[in-house]
């Protein structure tokens, strides 16, 4: 079958093989615009389109491209954000778990979010689909992987600080009794057990938790500093708090 389709499409059959040399001559890598992926969030989604389906098929083709550290296949993921210029050039490196192909055409996928990235040069068009450049993940990766950034003590005291003080936050819901507890049961089930031990995905795990815009969530993207994104949380948990009873 093979063979009589490369005979009947000789041309388009060319045209593919060269489109996969070129894929992996480059560094450019596919990007699927969709929604906020955070890093440390697993989440599922589908594809229908042709031009998706492709680009899932190239991503899959070269997992061994040197942006996949996890050997895991690898693609960007970015929200929309047409009205917000500053956040579009953030997204997120996801890591392709699970790819089940239904029998209408649809794929579905199970992802988990690994790295923030920046994209380096506009983002341009393959096959329909986006690409862009970003800097290596080993530069920038806050997942468990990575070894933690080595702080200066009153660096890694201030981070700690700041840690407690989220999962206070969190541990206090136990103080409105049966309802409290329930509540934190379903947070539990939904996103996992806070990341106490890596204050690098803290503050993302905190991120997804919290009420908020995604537009202002997807700006923790641009932060490198785990010190700054916990900051930032904490703003937010005053924020959902409110003022202290007298």
């Amino acid at each position: 079958m093979q063979n009589l389709l490369l005979n009947f499409f000789a041309d388009e059959g060319a045209q593919r093989a060269q489109a996969s040399i070129t894929m992996d001559q480059d560094d450019f890598t596919p990007l699927f615009i969709v929604s906020l992926v955070l890093p440390g969030q697993e989440c599922g989604f589908q594809i229908f389109e042709p031009r998706y389906r492709t680009m899932l098929r190239r991503c899959l083709e070269h997992h061994h491209k040197p942006q996949s550290t996890s050997g895991f296949p690898t693609m960007g993921l970015m929200m929309h954000t047409a009205a917000y210029s500053t956040t579009a050039q953030y997204g997120c490196i996801v890591d392709i778990l699970e790819v089940q192909m239904m029998y209408d055409g649809r794929a579905i996928l199970q992802v988990r979010g690994t790295t923030p990235f920046r994209v380096l040069e506009d983002t341009g068009s393959r096959d329909g689909h986006s690409v862009a450049r970003y800097p290596a993940p080993s530069r920038t990766s806050p997942t468990p992987r990575t070894r933690p950034r080595l702080y200066e003590p009153a660096e890694r005291a201030h981070v700690r600080d700041l840690v407690q003080i989220c999962v206070a936050f969190f541990s206090s819901l136990r103080r409105h009794g049966a309802l409290g507890q329930d509540v934190l049961d379903r947070i539990m089930w939904v996103y996992g057990a806070p990341l106490v031990h890596h204050p690098g995905l803290l503050g993302f795990w905190f991120a997804r938790l919290l009420p908020g815009a995604d537009v202002e969530k997807a700006r923790m993207l641009a932060i490198r500093s785990p010190r700054d994104r916990l900051e930032r949380v904490i703003r937010w948990i005053s924020r959902v708090a409110g003022p202290e009873p007298e």
